[in-house]
């Protein structure tokens, strides 16, 4: 709790950093990022000058771990005042400042613990230096406040007499005239029990924050961002505080074909959990000050709360219709609109190819699905029967493999795996295309050379190695765990029902198949593991190679 002062009074002159060079600080001006943290030296010195004459705001905000977070936010809020220095805030307004919140995000997640271990410590020398540092850093703040704000404040409030902004700020000024007010008004209402609730939801947010940067969920939300914010800027939406109406009817048009993060939906969800259980435990509380509140708040303010009170719940009720509600039927109502659209616009021709290509491989097996499969019911009977077995195994397995090949998919994403292997593959096929290497639909023989000589001299890109290698593992995973109690069954049952001509066809087609698969096998999964090798000996021959 107390690492927070100093970032306090940071905050208050605005805030933070990366490098210099470019970031959220490109183009802004220099002086202008010095006179905010003038202002923050000044507030230390006035705050900490006594208590603490060691403490350096330059060493631990303005340098070290907190250095590049601390330009990179201050710079930021440059901006944003700027940016938002309108009579109306629209949609596009909002894109166009995604990308510097992406950039702050990523950065604060980044540099955001090591940083605030950098305060702490610095707070901690304090501590250690002088015994009644706490009381003395309270004191001086109170006189810095007296000094410099409580002027300030006494007319804002006397001005906006009558106004819920302005009466609130009187009964607080009446309520807590000193620091030590505001210490007894936390001694009498912080019990044990909100004591410990506090420190778990520390916890809490500690955890989700965490989750929140590991997953990398600042640029999903930011991708998302730019895309409904665009879709949305335009027509009668025109105002981005008021989402009610025109701005809900174009959420909605973009929701219908984009899903929320699950990363931030996660946070949502987690947060009207935490709302719920403050309500539950603390609703009696909560509504013994309100009441206190009301009576010494004037019949206009107490009309403007009302107000302020019914817009946002309107609003939020609107933005949770759009985001956040559910669809119990939702399965059963798409499996049966996509099945009356299969009706409507296919059946009539998926029928006609059957029977014209009868005795063929393909024309048996739509024959055969056809027959097997005369409605989504009895797709989703199978799918049941053969796929969720009473422990839930087989289903737990297909759940598990589909996250890792998201997970995989993600991590070859960051790594920039395509540009790679499409740079690779424009190499490899124009190398391949030439001699007796002419139809690319047959590997062995001629192709498997060529592709021999090139991989020979050009090594695979890692990442297509790893896919390479992930495939195989996967076919030899289904074959060890399913190939006798799913694949050949399914494959005998499906035999007897084919004809002679289509059971060929399908035997020249696998023979075939095995055939290219093998030369195909051999080619690059012998590459790959001789690859591996090779680097594995230069790290066992050559300790240099390792530095």
């Amino acid at each position: 709790m107390r690492a927070f002062v100093i970032l306090a009074i940071v905050g208050v002159a605005l805030g933070s950093e990366e490098e210099r060079a470019g970031g959220l600080c490109r183009d802004i001006d220099d002086s202008e990022i010095n006179r905010v943290f003038a202002t923050a030296r000044v507030g230390a010195t006035a705050i900490l000058g006594q208590s603490c004459p060691s403490f350096d705001i330059d060493a631990v905000a303005f340098d070290g771990e907190c250095k590049a977070l601390v330009r990179q936010a201050t710079c930021y809020g440059i901006r944003a005042a700027k940016l938002y220095d309108v009579e109306v805030v629209d949609y596009g307004l909002l894109r166009s400042d995604v990308r510097n919140m992406e950039r702050l995000g990523n950065l604060a997640c980044e540099k955001t613990r090591a940083c605030f271990h950098q305060v702490r410590n610095a707070m901690q020398v304090c501590i250690n230096t002088n015994e009644n540092f706490i009381d003395e850093t309270i004191a001086a703040a109170e006189t810095a406040y007296r000094e410099n704000l409580e002027t300030r404040v006494g007319e804002f409030a006397k001005r906006n007499k009558g106004s819920i902004l302005g009466d609130l700020v009187n009964m607080a000024m009446d309520q807590f005239s000193s620091a030590e007010d505001i210490q007894s008004f936390i001694e009498d209402h912080l019990t044990d029990r909100v004591a410990a609730d506090a420190i778990a939801a520390a916890g809490e947010i500690q955890t989700l924050a965490q989750g929140w940067c590991d997953s990398g969920c600042t640029s999903k939300t930011a991708k998302f961002l730019r895309g409904i914010f665009g879709h949305m800027n335009g027509g009668q939406c025109t105002d981005a505080s008021v989402f009610c109406g025109d701005c809900q009817e174009r959420a909605t048009s973009f929701f219908a074909r984009n899903s929320l993060p699950c990363c931030v939906e996660e946070v949502v969800q987690r947060s009207i959990q935490a709302y719920d259980y403050v309500v539950e435990r603390y609703e009696d509380t909560l509504y013994r000050y309100a009441e206190a509140i009301r009576e010494r708040m004037s019949e206009t303010s107490i009309a403007e709360a009302m107000e302020i009170k019914d817009r946002m719940v309107r609003e939020f009720g609107c933005v949770s219709e759009v985001c956040f509600d559910r669809n119990e039927n939702f399965l059963d109502e798409t499996i049966a609109a996509a099945e009356t659209a299969y009706r409507e616009n296919l059946e009539t021709r998926v029928g006609e190819f059957a029977k014209g290509n009868k005795g063929s491989i393909l024309g048996d097996l739509v024959n055969m699905a056809m027959d097997q499969f005369s409605s989504a019911g009895e797709i989703l009977s199978f799918i049941k029967d053969h796929l969720m077995d009473p422990d839930g195994v087989a289903a737990e397995e297909i759940s598990d493999f589909a996250l890792d090949i998201w997970d995989t998919a993600q991590a070859l994403c960051d790594e920039g795996c395509t540009s790679k292997a499409t740079k690779y593959l424009r190499r490899m096929f124009g190398h391949m295309n030439g001699g007796q290497c002419t139809d690319a639909s047959v590997f062995c023989g001629d192709c498997q050379g060529r592709a021999d000589s090139f991989l020979t001299r050009k090594l695979m890109p890692f990442c297509v190695e790893f896919i390479a290698q992930l495939n195989f593992e996967a076919y030899e995973f289904v074959m060890e765990n399913y190939k006798d109690t799913f694949i050949y069954p399914y494959v005998e049952a499906i035999r007897e029902r084919m004809t002679e001509t289509s059971i060929s066809e399908a035997m020249e087609i696998k023979e075939r198949l095995d055939r290219e698969f093998g030369c195909a096998y051999e080619e690059i999964l012998g590459k790959v593991h001789q690859n591996l090798v090779s680097v594995s000996l230069k790290f066992d021959s050559n300790s240099e190679f390792c530095n």
